[in-house]
């Protein structure tokens, strides 16, 4: 049987936590990209994504094998808030400044149509949507208010049980979870440093493999639920005043 997660009501929070959202497409690797400038890509994303980049790195099959130059294409918008990573092997939209998921994905639509348009992937082999965020109590006027309080007691789990805050010096969680049909969440979560604060990192991966997406449309009706899912796993995991805190705004599904 699959996780089931708690239905709540979508808001987008004035006091966001989110430092980076990341949409990820795979698709079996594609020489050409690796081996000729994506000038035509550039050219499709290049009024929203006018900043180019290019890294080349090395890759081993095997701890045996010799290792193979590849290379990351980037293209950033001029604010420096957007990045679009093109390799061989996958297609990536990362922002530092989200808002919604209406604009994210809007931001997201030109590269993956310049991707099917200009290179023609057979099918996606992974479809990812990652939301990282970091919880801050002195910017939410939470200053030394317990994680007890700001964080579900079946999250913190043992950490409950065995010390008080002040003794932990570290904490971090790790679970994959099965979601209906293909779909996995990998829920990472835990204490995080931030400037010398200690904040609590929450990192949701929704994700499908070999999910077989032909076009872009598929692609979104894979990505769409996954936004959903998201913003109700966080709220599972987060107590009234730390939800309150962050000023909540409700929005229409």
């Amino acid at each position: 049987m699959a996780v089931r997660i708690p239905n709540s009501p979508r808001v987008i929070y004035a006091k966001n936590p989110l430092t980076e959202v990341i949409v990820q497409v795979r698709f079996p690797p594609i020489l050409a990209i690796a081996e000729r400038t994506p000038s035509d890509f550039q050219e499709a994303i290049r009024e929203r994504f006018p900043r180019f980049g290019e890294v080349v790195f090395e890759i081993a099959a095997s701890p045996i094998a010799s290792p193979t130059q590849t290379r990351s294409y980037q293209f950033g918008s001029d604010d420096g808030v957007w990045t679009v990573t093109l390799t061989r092997e996958f297609l990536a939209l990362t922002t530092t400044r989200y808002d919604r998921w209406e604009a994210f994905a809007a931001q997201l639509r030109a590269p993956l149509e310049a991707l099917f348009n200009v290179y023609r992937p057979h099918a996606t082999d992974r479809i990812g949507l990652r939301y990282v965020d970091l919880v801050r109590r002195e910017p939410l006027d939470l200053a030394g208010v317990p994680w007890t309080e700001l964080i579900q007691p079946w999250v913190l789990g043992e950490w409950r049980e065995l010390a008080s805050e002040d003794d932990v010096q570290g904490y971090v969680s790790d679970i994959l979870l099965k979601l209906d049909g293909d779909a996995r969440v990998r829920l990472r979560h835990g204490l995080a440093s931030h400037e010398g604060e200690i904040g609590y990192r929450i990192d949701t991966d929704f994700f499908v493999e070999a999910s077989r997406a032909k076009s872009v449309d598929e692609v979104f009706q894979v990505l769409h639920p996954f936004n959903g899912l998201s913003g109700r796993l966080f709220r599972s995991l987060i107590r009234e005043k730390l939800h309150a805190a962050m000023e909540p705004q409700e929005v229409s599904p």
